[in-house]
């Protein structure tokens, strides 16, 4: 990949919040199946964190980025997110992602039939 591209890629990442809700939704899920009620979950949450942490999360998405972007689509989405409508998408869509993380762990637990606390 370009290295414009690259950098473009990582303007468009840090505008529009990408890394920031993937790692909320990544905290939520490990919070809501993993509680520190014991050892073995306090184990589990952290070596999840552990794999996530770093530049993991943020080459992964630069990859997926590259791979199903063009350079034109890049430079559009740049553009886009300068836009009045742009700047409201990046201010919702962390409230969307986190409904949308809630909504998935009623659904989950649901499924499983497992109680609320």
């Amino acid at each position: 990949m370009a290295n414009d591209k690259r950098d473009n890629i990582m303007k468009l990442l840090k505008i529009n919040n990408v890394l920031d809700n993937i790692n909320n939704a990544i905290s939520m899920m490990i919070e809501s199946q993993f509680d520190e009620s014991n050892d073995i979950n306090a184990t589990m949450r952290q070596k999840l964190k552990d794999g996530f942490a770093g530049s993991y999360m943020l080459d992964t998405s630069v990859e997926a980025y590259d791979k199903y972007y063009t350079d034109e689509d890049i430079c559009v989405l740049l553009e886009f997110y300068g836009t009045e409508t742009g700047q409201k998408m990046i201010l919702i869509e962390k409230e969307i992602t986190e409904s949308l993380s809630v909504a998935m762990e009623n659904k989950i637990i649901e499924v499983l039939g497992i109680e609320k606390e």
